[in-house]
Protein backbone atom coordinates (compact mmCIF):
# COMPACT_ATOMS: atom_id res chain seq x y z
CA UNK A 1 0.00 0.00 0.00
CA UNK A 2 1.29 3.46 -0.93
CA UNK A 3 1.61 5.93 1.93
CA UNK A 4 0.91 9.64 1.48
CA UNK A 5 1.26 12.24 4.22
CA UNK A 6 -0.52 15.51 3.52
CA UNK A 7 0.52 18.30 5.88
CA UNK A 8 -1.95 21.14 5.39
CA UNK A 9 -4.99 19.79 3.56
CA UNK A 10 -7.08 23.01 3.50
CA UNK A 11 -10.54 22.17 2.13
CA UNK A 12 -9.54 18.77 0.76
CA UNK A 13 -9.11 19.64 -2.92
CA UNK A 14 -5.47 18.56 -2.77
CA UNK A 15 -6.51 15.33 -1.04
CA UNK A 16 -8.83 14.51 -3.93
CA UNK A 17 -5.94 15.16 -6.33
CA UNK A 18 -3.61 12.86 -4.36
CA UNK A 19 -6.17 10.05 -4.22
CA UNK A 20 -6.45 10.19 -8.02
CA UNK A 21 -2.69 10.48 -8.52
CA UNK A 22 -2.12 7.32 -6.46
CA UNK A 23 -5.24 5.51 -7.61
CA UNK A 24 -5.96 2.25 -5.82
CA UNK A 25 -3.99 0.78 -2.93
CA UNK A 26 -3.17 3.95 -0.98
CA UNK A 27 -3.46 5.45 2.50
CA UNK A 28 -3.55 9.25 2.83
CA UNK A 29 -2.81 10.68 6.27
CA UNK A 30 -4.34 14.17 6.36
CA UNK A 31 -2.71 16.38 8.99
CA UNK A 32 -4.65 19.62 9.45
CA UNK A 33 -4.82 21.71 12.67
CA UNK A 34 -7.58 24.13 11.58
CA UNK A 35 -10.77 23.03 13.33
CA UNK A 36 -13.00 24.91 10.87
CA UNK A 37 -11.48 23.13 7.86
CA UNK A 38 -11.60 19.73 9.53
CA UNK A 39 -15.25 20.00 10.63
CA UNK A 40 -16.74 21.78 7.58
CA UNK A 41 -14.73 20.19 4.74
CA UNK A 42 -12.47 17.27 5.60
CA UNK A 43 -14.74 15.09 7.71
CA UNK A 44 -17.78 15.58 5.41
CA UNK A 45 -15.64 14.65 2.37
CA UNK A 46 -13.37 11.92 3.73
CA UNK A 47 -14.65 10.85 7.13
CA UNK A 48 -16.02 7.58 5.71
CA UNK A 49 -13.22 6.99 3.19
CA UNK A 50 -11.24 3.85 4.19
CA UNK A 51 -8.19 5.20 2.36
CA UNK A 52 -7.98 8.41 4.41
CA UNK A 53 -7.02 9.09 8.03
CA UNK A 54 -7.76 12.60 9.37
CA UNK A 55 -5.35 13.80 12.09
CA UNK A 56 -6.07 17.13 13.76
CA UNK A 57 -2.76 18.60 14.94
CA UNK A 58 0.07 20.77 13.58
CA UNK A 59 3.42 19.38 12.48
CA UNK A 60 6.36 21.19 14.06
CA UNK A 61 9.88 20.58 15.31
CA UNK A 62 8.74 19.72 18.85
CA UNK A 63 5.93 17.83 20.55
CA UNK A 64 4.02 20.39 22.58
CA UNK A 65 1.01 22.76 22.44
CA UNK A 66 1.10 26.03 20.54
CA UNK A 67 -1.14 28.95 19.77
CA UNK A 68 -2.74 28.67 16.35
CA UNK A 69 -4.01 31.82 14.60
CA UNK A 70 -7.06 31.61 12.34
CA UNK A 71 -7.76 33.76 9.28
CA UNK A 72 -11.52 33.95 9.16
CA UNK A 73 -14.01 34.14 6.29
CA UNK A 74 -15.42 37.46 7.51
CA UNK A 75 -12.16 39.15 6.47
CA UNK A 76 -12.51 38.15 2.83
CA UNK A 77 -10.80 34.78 2.84
CA UNK A 78 -12.04 32.10 0.45
CA UNK A 79 -11.48 29.64 3.31
CA UNK A 80 -9.35 29.41 6.45
CA UNK A 81 -6.25 28.49 4.43
CA UNK A 82 -3.98 31.31 5.69
CA UNK A 83 -4.26 30.15 9.31
CA UNK A 84 -0.86 29.50 10.85
CA UNK A 85 1.31 28.89 13.89
CA UNK A 86 3.04 32.15 12.92
CA UNK A 87 2.00 35.81 12.91
CA UNK A 88 1.75 37.70 9.62
CA UNK A 89 4.75 39.89 8.80
CA UNK A 90 4.23 43.49 9.94
CA UNK A 91 4.54 44.98 6.43
CA UNK A 92 2.75 42.20 4.60
CA UNK A 93 -0.01 44.45 3.19
CA UNK A 94 2.64 46.70 1.61
CA UNK A 95 4.64 43.84 0.11
CA UNK A 96 1.63 41.72 -0.86
CA UNK A 97 -1.29 44.10 -1.55
CA UNK A 98 -4.97 43.35 -2.14
CA UNK A 99 -5.12 40.49 0.34
CA UNK A 100 -7.64 41.45 3.06
CA UNK A 101 -7.57 37.83 4.25
CA UNK A 102 -4.08 38.39 5.65
CA UNK A 103 -5.50 39.06 9.08
CA UNK A 104 -6.32 36.79 11.98
CA UNK A 105 -9.64 36.98 13.79
CA UNK A 106 -9.24 34.44 16.54
CA UNK A 107 -6.89 31.80 17.88
CA UNK A 108 -6.78 28.58 19.89
CA UNK A 109 -4.21 26.12 21.19
CA UNK A 110 -3.40 23.02 19.13
CA UNK A 111 -1.13 20.04 19.78
CA UNK A 112 2.05 19.84 17.71
CA UNK A 113 4.03 16.72 16.80
CA UNK A 114 7.13 15.96 14.75
CA UNK A 115 6.75 13.80 11.67
CA UNK A 116 9.50 11.62 13.15
CA UNK A 117 7.25 10.72 16.09
CA UNK A 118 4.13 10.48 13.95
CA UNK A 119 5.85 7.87 11.76
CA UNK A 120 7.25 6.08 14.81
CA UNK A 121 3.90 5.90 16.61
CA UNK A 122 1.96 4.71 13.57
CA UNK A 123 4.71 2.41 12.28
CA UNK A 124 5.11 4.26 8.97
CA UNK A 125 8.31 2.92 7.41
CA UNK A 126 8.00 4.44 3.94
CA UNK A 127 6.46 7.68 2.66
CA UNK A 128 5.74 7.52 -1.05
CA UNK A 129 4.65 11.16 -1.25
CA UNK A 130 4.87 14.03 1.24
CA UNK A 131 2.69 17.08 0.58
CA UNK A 132 3.58 20.18 2.63
CA UNK A 133 1.56 23.40 2.64
CA UNK A 134 1.69 24.63 6.22
CA UNK A 135 1.69 28.42 5.97
CA UNK A 136 5.24 29.40 6.86
CA UNK A 137 6.07 26.21 8.74
CA UNK A 138 6.97 24.11 5.69
CA UNK A 139 10.72 23.88 6.29
CA UNK A 140 10.06 22.94 9.92
CA UNK A 141 7.90 20.06 8.70
CA UNK A 142 10.86 18.71 6.73
CA UNK A 143 13.24 19.26 9.66
CA UNK A 144 10.82 17.47 11.99
CA UNK A 145 11.45 14.21 10.12
CA UNK A 146 14.97 13.92 11.54
CA UNK A 147 16.66 10.89 9.99
CA UNK A 148 13.26 9.64 8.78
CA UNK A 149 13.78 11.96 5.81
CA UNK A 150 15.43 8.81 4.43
CA UNK A 151 12.05 7.04 4.18
CA UNK A 152 10.60 9.78 1.95
CA UNK A 153 10.54 8.97 -1.78
CA UNK A 154 9.08 12.18 -3.20
CA UNK A 155 6.95 15.18 -2.38
CA UNK A 156 6.03 18.80 -2.78
CA UNK A 157 6.74 21.72 -0.45
CA UNK A 158 5.51 25.33 -0.53
CA UNK A 159 8.23 27.92 0.14
CA UNK A 160 8.61 31.69 0.35
CA UNK A 161 10.11 33.42 -2.68
CA UNK A 162 10.37 37.23 -2.63
CA UNK A 163 8.15 37.84 0.39
CA UNK A 164 8.04 36.15 3.80
CA UNK A 165 4.31 35.98 4.56
CA UNK A 166 4.86 35.22 8.23
CA UNK A 167 7.18 36.47 10.96
CA UNK A 168 10.14 34.53 12.33
CA UNK A 169 10.11 31.76 9.75
CA UNK A 170 12.95 30.12 7.84
CA UNK A 171 11.05 29.20 4.74
CA UNK A 172 13.04 30.76 1.88
CA UNK A 173 13.28 28.70 -1.29
CA UNK A 174 17.09 28.75 -1.50
CA UNK A 175 17.44 27.35 2.05
CA UNK A 176 14.98 24.52 1.44
CA UNK A 177 16.52 23.66 -1.95
CA UNK A 178 19.99 23.48 -0.41
CA UNK A 179 18.78 21.25 2.43
CA UNK A 180 16.94 18.87 0.11
CA UNK A 181 20.02 18.58 -2.10
CA UNK A 182 22.17 17.75 0.94
CA UNK A 183 19.64 15.07 1.91
CA UNK A 184 19.91 13.39 -1.49
CA UNK A 185 16.89 14.71 -3.41
CA UNK A 186 16.59 15.92 -6.96
CA UNK A 187 14.50 19.09 -7.06
CA UNK A 188 12.68 21.32 -9.48
CA UNK A 189 10.86 24.48 -8.54
CA UNK A 190 7.70 26.10 -9.89
CA UNK A 191 8.54 29.71 -9.13
CA UNK A 192 6.01 32.39 -8.34
CA UNK A 193 6.68 35.95 -7.31
CA UNK A 194 5.45 35.58 -3.73
CA UNK A 195 5.57 31.82 -3.18
CA UNK A 196 6.94 28.79 -5.02
CA UNK A 197 6.44 25.03 -4.96
CA UNK A 198 9.43 22.69 -4.75
CA UNK A 199 8.92 19.19 -6.16
CA UNK A 200 11.48 16.73 -4.83
CA UNK A 201 12.37 13.10 -5.58
CA UNK A 202 14.91 10.90 -3.81
CA UNK A 203 17.97 10.36 -5.98
CA UNK A 204 18.61 6.78 -6.99
CA UNK A 205 21.03 5.23 -4.55
CA UNK A 206 23.97 3.23 -5.84
CA UNK A 207 24.19 -0.46 -5.11
CA UNK A 208 27.51 0.41 -3.49
CA UNK A 209 28.70 1.39 -0.03
CA UNK A 210 31.88 3.29 0.76
CA UNK A 211 33.98 1.52 3.40
CA UNK A 212 36.70 3.53 5.13
CA UNK A 213 39.03 1.21 7.06
CA UNK A 214 40.92 2.49 10.09
CA UNK A 215 42.09 1.27 13.52
CA UNK A 216 42.24 2.65 17.03
CA UNK A 217 45.90 3.71 16.63
CA UNK A 218 45.42 5.69 13.40
CA UNK A 219 41.87 6.86 14.03
CA UNK A 220 42.68 10.58 14.37
CA UNK A 221 43.69 10.68 10.71
CA UNK A 222 39.99 10.60 9.98
CA UNK A 223 39.58 14.18 11.21
CA UNK A 224 41.21 15.06 7.88
CA UNK A 225 40.22 12.05 5.79
CA UNK A 226 36.46 12.10 6.42
CA UNK A 227 35.71 15.74 5.45
CA UNK A 228 37.75 15.36 2.26
CA UNK A 229 36.04 12.07 1.39
CA UNK A 230 32.55 13.50 1.93
CA UNK A 231 33.31 16.56 -0.19
CA UNK A 232 34.93 14.54 -2.97
CA UNK A 233 32.03 12.10 -3.34
CA UNK A 234 30.45 15.00 -5.22
CA UNK A 235 26.79 14.15 -4.68
CA UNK A 236 27.23 10.41 -5.28
CA UNK A 237 24.43 8.73 -3.34
CA UNK A 238 25.98 6.00 -1.23
CA UNK A 239 26.44 5.25 2.46
CA UNK A 240 29.80 5.99 4.06
CA UNK A 241 30.83 3.30 6.53
CA UNK A 242 33.78 3.71 8.88
CA UNK A 243 35.13 0.49 10.35
CA UNK A 244 37.68 0.02 13.13
CA UNK A 245 38.70 -2.64 15.61
CA UNK A 246 37.82 -0.07 18.30
CA UNK A 247 36.74 3.56 18.25
CA UNK A 248 38.63 5.77 20.68
CA UNK A 249 36.80 8.67 22.28
CA UNK A 250 36.20 11.17 19.49
CA UNK A 251 33.88 13.74 18.01
CA UNK A 252 31.07 12.16 16.05
CA UNK A 253 31.31 12.42 12.27
CA UNK A 254 27.87 13.30 10.91
CA UNK A 255 26.41 11.07 8.23
CA UNK A 256 28.67 8.04 8.79
CA UNK A 257 27.70 4.50 9.72
CA UNK A 258 30.00 3.08 12.40
CA UNK A 259 31.15 -0.55 12.60
CA UNK A 260 33.25 -1.55 15.65
CA UNK A 261 34.49 -5.14 15.77
CA UNK A 262 36.00 -4.96 19.32
CA UNK A 263 39.00 -6.99 18.12
CA UNK A 264 42.34 -6.30 19.82
CA UNK A 265 45.20 -4.85 17.78
CA UNK A 266 47.57 -7.62 16.62
CA UNK A 267 51.27 -7.22 16.00
CA UNK A 268 50.98 -8.46 12.42
CA UNK A 269 47.87 -6.36 11.65
CA UNK A 270 45.69 -9.47 11.78
CA UNK A 271 42.80 -7.50 13.33
CA UNK A 272 42.02 -6.42 9.75
CA UNK A 273 40.40 -9.75 8.87
CA UNK A 274 37.73 -9.91 11.58
CA UNK A 275 37.20 -6.16 11.62
CA UNK A 276 36.43 -5.75 7.95
CA UNK A 277 34.44 -9.00 7.86
CA UNK A 278 32.25 -7.64 10.66
CA UNK A 279 31.48 -4.53 8.60
CA UNK A 280 30.93 -6.38 5.31
CA UNK A 281 28.37 -8.69 6.90
CA UNK A 282 26.41 -5.65 8.08
CA UNK A 283 26.38 -3.78 4.75
CA UNK A 284 23.46 -4.57 2.46
CA UNK A 285 24.85 -3.25 -0.86
CA UNK A 286 26.48 -5.68 -3.29
CA UNK A 287 29.55 -3.54 -4.05
CA UNK A 288 32.13 -1.87 -1.82
CA UNK A 289 34.31 1.16 -2.51
CA UNK A 290 37.26 0.40 -0.21
CA UNK A 291 39.56 3.19 0.96
CA UNK A 292 41.90 3.70 3.92
CA UNK A 293 42.40 6.32 6.61
CA UNK A 294 45.62 7.69 5.08
CA UNK A 295 44.18 8.42 1.62
CA UNK A 296 43.01 12.02 1.34
CA UNK A 297 40.85 12.81 -1.69
CA UNK A 298 41.60 16.33 -2.92
CA UNK A 299 39.29 16.67 -5.94
CA UNK A 300 35.67 15.76 -6.72
CA UNK A 301 35.19 12.25 -8.06
CA UNK A 302 34.31 12.11 -11.75
CA UNK A 303 30.76 11.22 -10.83
CA UNK A 304 29.45 9.59 -14.02
CA UNK A 305 32.54 7.43 -14.44
CA UNK A 306 32.55 6.37 -10.80
CA UNK A 307 28.88 5.38 -10.93
CA UNK A 308 29.46 3.49 -14.16
CA UNK A 309 32.14 1.29 -12.57
CA UNK A 310 29.29 -0.74 -11.06
CA UNK A 311 27.70 -1.13 -14.49
CA UNK A 312 31.04 -2.26 -15.94
CA UNK A 313 31.49 -4.89 -13.22
CA UNK A 314 27.89 -6.03 -13.74
CA UNK A 315 28.39 -6.41 -17.50
CA UNK A 316 31.68 -8.29 -17.03
CA UNK A 317 30.44 -10.26 -14.01
CA UNK A 318 33.64 -8.93 -12.45
CA UNK A 319 34.92 -9.03 -8.89
CA UNK A 320 37.36 -6.15 -8.49
CA UNK A 321 38.49 -2.95 -10.18
CA UNK A 322 41.64 -1.28 -8.93
CA UNK A 323 41.68 2.50 -9.11
CA UNK A 324 45.46 2.59 -8.77
CA UNK A 325 47.60 3.20 -11.85
CA UNK A 326 50.14 0.39 -11.26
CA UNK A 327 52.55 2.69 -13.08
CA UNK A 328 55.54 0.54 -12.14
CA UNK A 329 53.95 -2.30 -14.17
CA UNK A 330 52.70 -0.29 -17.09
CA UNK A 331 55.79 0.02 -19.23
CA UNK A 332 56.60 -3.69 -19.45
CA UNK A 333 53.60 -5.75 -18.39
CA UNK A 334 50.13 -4.22 -18.50
CA UNK A 335 50.12 -3.42 -22.26
CA UNK A 336 50.54 -7.18 -22.85
CA UNK A 337 47.60 -8.18 -20.67
CA UNK A 338 44.26 -9.02 -22.20
CA UNK A 339 41.49 -6.44 -22.50
CA UNK A 340 37.89 -7.28 -21.67
CA UNK A 341 35.34 -7.37 -24.47
CA UNK A 342 33.37 -4.28 -23.50
CA UNK A 343 32.49 -0.93 -25.05
CA UNK A 344 34.04 1.44 -22.51
CA UNK A 345 33.08 4.56 -24.44
CA UNK A 346 29.39 4.04 -23.71
CA UNK A 347 30.33 4.34 -20.02
CA UNK A 348 32.30 7.54 -20.56
CA UNK A 349 35.80 6.01 -20.53
CA UNK A 350 38.56 6.21 -23.14
CA UNK A 351 38.64 3.26 -25.51
CA UNK A 352 40.83 0.29 -24.53
CA UNK A 353 41.99 1.67 -21.15
CA UNK A 354 40.83 -1.32 -19.05
CA UNK A 355 42.86 -4.53 -18.64
CA UNK A 356 42.30 -7.97 -17.12
CA UNK A 357 44.75 -8.29 -14.22
CA UNK A 358 47.19 -11.17 -14.37
CA UNK A 359 46.89 -13.35 -11.26
CA UNK A 360 50.67 -13.61 -10.99
CA UNK A 361 50.81 -9.89 -10.17
CA UNK A 362 51.80 -9.17 -6.57
CA UNK A 363 49.32 -6.25 -6.26
CA UNK A 364 46.41 -7.91 -8.03
CA UNK A 365 44.31 -7.13 -4.92
CA UNK A 366 45.88 -3.76 -4.11
CA UNK A 367 44.27 -1.94 -1.18
CA UNK A 368 44.71 1.40 -2.87
CA UNK A 369 41.16 2.74 -3.53
CA UNK A 370 39.22 0.01 -5.31
CA UNK A 371 35.77 -1.41 -6.03
CA UNK A 372 34.95 -4.92 -4.77
CA UNK A 373 32.08 -7.27 -5.33
CA UNK A 374 31.26 -7.74 -1.66
CA UNK A 375 30.58 -11.48 -1.84
CA UNK A 376 34.02 -12.10 -3.40
CA UNK A 377 35.87 -10.13 -0.75
CA UNK A 378 33.98 -12.00 1.98
CA UNK A 379 34.88 -15.33 0.35
CA UNK A 380 38.60 -14.51 0.30
CA UNK A 381 38.59 -13.18 3.86
CA UNK A 382 36.80 -16.24 5.23
CA UNK A 383 39.49 -18.53 3.76
CA UNK A 384 42.30 -16.50 5.38
CA UNK A 385 42.49 -16.43 9.18
CA UNK A 386 44.34 -13.43 10.66
CA UNK A 387 44.64 -11.80 7.25
CA UNK A 388 46.34 -8.41 7.47
CA UNK A 389 45.84 -5.41 5.23
CA UNK A 390 49.41 -5.88 3.96
CA UNK A 391 48.73 -9.56 3.20
CA UNK A 392 45.79 -8.65 0.99
CA UNK A 393 47.73 -5.86 -0.69
CA UNK A 394 50.66 -8.16 -1.59
CA UNK A 395 48.59 -11.23 -2.50
CA UNK A 396 49.93 -13.13 0.51
CA UNK A 397 46.73 -15.16 0.71
CA UNK A 398 45.68 -18.79 0.75
CA UNK A 399 43.73 -20.31 -2.08
CA UNK A 400 40.69 -22.46 -1.35
CA UNK A 401 42.94 -25.51 -0.96
CA UNK A 402 44.86 -23.76 1.83
CA UNK A 403 47.96 -23.26 -0.35
CA UNK A 404 50.11 -20.13 -0.42
CA UNK A 405 52.48 -18.88 -3.11
CA UNK A 406 55.75 -17.18 -2.29
CA UNK A 407 57.49 -14.43 -4.18
CA UNK A 408 61.13 -13.46 -4.24
CA UNK A 409 61.88 -10.11 -2.53
CA UNK A 410 61.79 -7.27 -5.03
CA UNK A 411 59.78 -9.23 -7.58
CA UNK A 412 56.37 -8.09 -8.77
CA UNK A 413 55.26 -11.42 -10.24
CA UNK A 414 54.70 -14.82 -8.65
CA UNK A 415 55.68 -18.03 -10.39
CA UNK A 416 53.36 -18.89 -13.24
CA UNK A 417 50.87 -21.40 -11.84
CA UNK A 418 47.70 -21.23 -13.90
CA UNK A 419 44.54 -20.98 -11.84
CA UNK A 420 46.35 -21.00 -8.49
CA UNK A 421 43.86 -18.57 -6.91
CA UNK A 422 40.80 -20.72 -7.37
CA UNK A 423 38.27 -18.09 -6.29
CA UNK A 424 37.16 -17.56 -9.90
CA UNK A 425 38.46 -14.00 -9.76
CA UNK A 426 37.81 -11.51 -12.57
CA UNK A 427 39.94 -8.51 -11.69
CA UNK A 428 40.59 -5.36 -13.70
CA UNK A 429 42.78 -2.27 -13.70
CA UNK A 430 43.20 0.84 -15.79
CA UNK A 431 46.36 1.59 -17.74
CA UNK A 432 48.55 4.60 -17.08
CA UNK A 433 48.37 7.44 -18.22
CA UNK A 434 44.58 7.07 -18.34
CA UNK A 435 44.55 6.37 -14.61
CA UNK A 436 46.51 8.18 -11.93
CA UNK A 437 47.61 6.45 -8.76
CA UNK A 438 47.98 9.60 -6.73
CA UNK A 439 49.30 13.08 -7.00
CA UNK A 440 52.94 11.96 -6.84
CA UNK A 441 52.69 10.03 -10.11
CA UNK A 442 51.68 12.81 -12.49
CA UNK A 443 52.39 16.48 -13.16
CA UNK A 444 50.66 18.87 -10.71
CA UNK A 445 47.21 20.09 -11.84
CA UNK A 446 47.00 17.51 -14.63
CA UNK A 447 43.70 15.77 -15.23
CA UNK A 448 42.65 12.49 -13.63
CA UNK A 449 40.34 9.71 -14.79
CA UNK A 450 38.10 9.09 -11.76
CA UNK A 451 39.69 10.03 -8.43
CA UNK A 452 42.52 12.29 -7.24
CA UNK A 453 44.11 11.65 -3.86
CA UNK A 454 47.16 11.79 -1.64
CA UNK A 455 48.67 8.91 0.27
CA UNK A 456 49.96 10.77 3.32
CA UNK A 457 51.44 8.13 5.68
CA UNK A 458 54.42 5.88 5.12
CA UNK A 459 55.77 3.65 7.94
CA UNK A 460 53.57 5.44 10.47
CA UNK A 461 54.73 8.99 9.66
CA UNK A 462 53.75 11.77 7.28
CA UNK A 463 55.18 11.43 3.79
CA UNK A 464 58.46 13.30 3.45
CA UNK A 465 58.64 16.73 1.87
CA UNK A 466 60.73 15.32 -0.98
CA UNK A 467 57.42 14.20 -2.57
CA UNK A 468 54.49 16.41 -3.52
CA UNK A 469 52.01 14.57 -1.28
CA UNK A 470 54.25 15.23 1.72
CA UNK A 471 54.34 18.93 0.96
CA UNK A 472 50.60 19.05 0.30
CA UNK A 473 49.60 17.41 3.59
CA UNK A 474 51.72 19.94 5.45
CA UNK A 475 49.98 22.74 3.56
CA UNK A 476 46.60 21.26 4.51
CA UNK A 477 47.61 21.08 8.17
CA UNK A 478 48.56 24.78 8.11
CA UNK A 479 45.09 25.91 6.99
CA UNK A 480 42.80 27.51 9.57
CA UNK A 481 40.41 24.57 9.26
CA UNK A 482 43.00 22.02 10.42
CA UNK A 483 45.49 23.93 12.61
CA UNK A 484 43.57 22.92 15.71
CA UNK A 485 44.09 19.22 14.89
CA UNK A 486 47.85 19.20 15.38
CA UNK A 487 47.60 17.91 18.93
CA UNK A 488 45.53 14.97 17.71
CA UNK A 489 48.11 14.10 15.05
CA UNK A 490 51.41 14.38 16.92
CA UNK A 491 52.19 10.65 16.55
CA UNK A 492 52.51 11.09 12.79
CA UNK A 493 55.32 13.72 12.94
Amino acid sequence: MKTIIECGANNGSSTEHLLKMFDGDVMVYIIEPTHELVSKHLYPKFGQNPNVRICQFAVDVENTFKEFKVASLDKGAADWGCSSLHDFSDDIHEKWPNRPDFEFTHKYVVPTMTLYDFCRIYNITEIDYLWIDTQGNDFNVLLSLGDKINIVKSGKCEVAENVELYKNTNNKSEDVLKWLDEKGFETNIDRGYYESDINFTKKEKLNLSTLLYTNEMYFNLNYITVPHLKNSLNGIECDINIVSNKFPEHEKFDGLIYHESNVEIMGNGGQFRDTILYALENIKEDYIFLTLDDYIFVSPFKKDRFVNLIKILDELNGDFISLASHKHMDEYYIPHWEKPNIDLEKYGFPKDCLYIMNDRYKHMLSVQPCIWRKSTLIDIIKHNEKLSLHDLDTLNILNKKGERRTIQPGNLLHDDVIGFYNYGLKNYCFSYPYMTYNIDERPPHSDYLIINYLEVIRHGKWMGEHVLSGRMIRDILETEEYKSLKDKLTIFY
